[in-house]
Formats: structure tokens, sequence, C-alpha cells
């Protein structure tokens, strides 16, 4: 397929779903459904699984992935894993940021796939799209009783998921999905909810950034919760230190303080070009700070809502950070289908797709440079996620027990 070619059907196909979206969390059908029967829910659960798995598999098709990512990053790790390398040595320190889990299955599919690019390209990005698919079912399962059939399709159908898992060939859905559950879990099961925030800091590091606000949420366990989302990434540090001792201090700043280069979303263009990455960290930072102030809030108020405040800081985060790539605009959905702000995922999801779109089909081409793409593309995006975030914070401070009874 030439890039025209890519364009026009990942246009087609992903603005279809987008309206798709829309029409479902904007049609309601009566009054909520009666409790269904496990069966009943299981065979929902499975076709909503099969529609989402349909869909990616079909847009996998379409391209090998990011050039660069996949075609590069994905397959230099696989390759340097495979024989007996280490991915954190001084050669590959500037790319490699994320913790060991994932290099792991890239050395797989680099073992399997040694002499094919397409195959390769394939494998890498297999597991992210067919997990990404599962998360419906998973809302599904875990949401409101009123609106969960609804929340999964949306999230079975949603381009930006889509894209990002087969165009783009990204994981965020895992360290999203991770978040999800322990969102779910932190009031009843903290100690589980721990040890899922834990899994997804093994993949990515940004859910740490959601531990401040989870923090001012919970009446108990705070400590127990801390110490198991620790637990997991370190576990994977220390598995992958006892094959590769030697540079593990250099696997640890890599990953910690990696400073992505400004991408155009967030607010990447509200400051001078020539400023280059370096405002990244402080923006970060402040962002952080204010995580812990409204942590602060909520425990002073006793404001309960995990979801509401986890889902209000990866808004912050979206609309805020300069350091916003295309593949981070999958985070909020699970939260906004989970906690029935269905239209507000279908309107985000809309906004976001052209550039999303553009983005990664151009970002296939080998040599590709996305820098160029319109800022009236990315704008938008950043105006919606500055708009749900003050939704959300409104809903946020009124659901604590004071504002209830005032």
């Amino acid at each position: 397929m030439t890039t025209a070619d890519r364009m026009a059907v990942s246009g087609v196909v992903l603005g279809s779903c987008a309206l798709l979206c829309l029409v479902i969390a904007t049609v309601r059908t009566g009054r909520p459904r009666a409790p269904a029967s496990r069966r009943a829910l299981l065979g929902h659960g499975v076709l909503i699984l099969a529609a989402g798995l349909a869909v990616r598999a079909a847009m996998a098709q379409v391209g090998d992935g990011g050039a660069y990512d996949v075609g590069v990053a994905y397959r230099f790790f696989g390759d340097q894993l495979k024989s007996g390398g280490d991915v954190y040595g001084h050669n590959a320190v500037i790319l490699a940021n994320y913790p060991p889990v994932v290099y792991w299955w890239w050395a797989a599919a680099s073992a399997i796939a040694s002499t094919s690019a397409h195959l390769f390209a394939a494998l890498a990005r297999a597991p992210f799209w067919i997990l990404d698919a599962a998360v419906a079912p998973v809302l599904l399962a875990v949401s409101p009783l009123g609106w969960r059939h609804r929340a999964s399709w949306c999230y079975a159908l949603n381009p930006i998921a889509i894209a990002v898992a087969t165009l783009h060939g990204q994981f965020d859905a895992l360290p999203a999905t991770a978040t999800l559950l322990a969102v779910v879990w932190s009031r009843e099961r903290p100690r589980r909810a721990g040890w899922a925030l834990g899994v997804g800091v093994a993949f990515k590091p940004w859910p740490a950034y959601l531990l401040p606000l989870l923090w001012g949420t919970m009446t108990r366990q705070r400590r127990a919760m801390t110490a198991r989302v620790a637990a997991v990434p370190v576990l994977a540090f220390a598995v992958y230190f006892a094959m590769h001792p030697a540079h593990i201090i250099d696997a640890l700043i890599g990953v910690v303080f990696y400073n992505p280069h400004r991408q155009g979303f967030g607010t990447s263009h509200f400051f001078p070009e020539s400023w280059g990455s370096a405002i990244n960290p402080v923006i970060n930072v402040l962002i952080l700070i204010g995580f812990v102030q409204i942590g602060r809030l909520c425990a002073h108020r006793r404001i309960t809502a995990a979801a509401d405040a986890a889902l209000l800081g990866e808004l912050i985060l979206l609309g805020v950070s300069p350091s916003v790539s295309d593949q981070y605009l999958v985070w909020p959905f699970a939260l906004l289908l989970f906690t029935g702000r269905l239209k507000m995922a279908a309107l985000l999801a809309l906004v976001m797709t052209p550039a999303t779109v553009v983005i990664d089909v151009i970002s296939e081409d080998p040599g590709a440079n996305t820098s160029g793409v319109t800022v009236w593309l990315l704008l938008p995006v950043t105006l919606v996620l500055w708009g749900c975030a003050a939704s959300v914070w409104r809903a946020l401070r009124s659901s604590a027990p004071d504002a209830q009874h005032a």
C-alpha cells in the first residue's frame, strides 16, 4: 500500500468507528438492562471481543507499524537481547526508556522472525492489539449495570485505541488497563490494586504519576498498596539485573529520567521551538506537584471517587504536558467509559482521530517526519482535553461528603 492508500483506508475505517462510538454513546435503548445471567454476559463478552479483534486484525494489515518504533527500536532491542546483549548498555541507553518486561517479548519476536521484517512487525504488535481488544469485555465485567454494554462496545470500536495498537504498534493500552483495574480494586482490595498498578508501571512508568491522586481517595492500606506498586517493576529489574548486571544504574536513570521530545500534543506548541525539550521535565514536575495537592484536597475533603481522581490525572497529563505523543492519547478512554462518560469519550475520540490517523500513517514511512503536522489538527485535541478535565474536576469536587450535603 502507498501512503495515500493507507491514509484513505485508515481514515474511512477509523472515522467510521468514531462515528459509531458517537451513535452508541448518544442513543439510549430505553430502560437499563436487568442483570444478565453469567452465560448471557459471557456471550455478550465473546461477541464484543470478536468485534474488537476483527477490526484490529484488519487494521494491523494496513502496515507494519511505526517505521522507527517497530522497524528500528523494537527490532534493535529484540536483536540485542536475543544475542545476549544488554539493551541498557551505553550504545543504547538513549533509546532504552522502558522497564525490561516488554524487551523480552521483542527478543522472542526477533528470535521467531529472524529474517522477516514483516513477520517481526506482526509478532511484535500482535499481543498489544489482542490485549487492547480484551479491554472491552473487561469493561463489560466491571462497569456499572446502566452503561456497561454500551461502554464495552465503545471501547471495542474506539478509533484511538485501534490506531495506537495497530498503525503505531504501541502498547499503552496495557498500563491503561492496569490503571483501570487498580482503580476498580483500590477501595475494597487495595493490595490487589497495588499489584495491578505495579504491572502497569512495569510496562511504562507513567501510571506512577497517579499514585498521589489514588492515595488521596483511599482510606486505608496506602503503604501496602504502594509497596506492591513498587514491587512489580523492582522484581522485573532484579531479574534483568541477574542476567545483565553491568548497566543497571544506566537502566534506572534511562527509565526514570527519560525526556521525550516535543511531539505537538499537549502544550508542545505553546512554547518556543528554540526551547527544545528542556521545558518538558519542568512542566511534568509541576504537574506532579499539582497531583500531590489534588490528592491532599481529596484526603482533606474525604473524597473517595478514585476513578474520577485517576481520570482527572490522565486528562491533565495529556492536556498540559508538552511531551505528549499520539500513543498516550489512549490513556483516559477506559476510565471515561467505566465512569459512564460515554459522550465525553466519543467526542474526545472524534476530535483525536484526524491527528492520530495522519501521524500514525505518516510514521509508517521510513525517514518520515511528523513535525510538520499542522497545529490545527493538534490544538483542538488539547482544548477538548482541558474541557474534559474541567468537567471531571467539577464532578470530583462535588463528590465530597460536605458538598453533597451543602
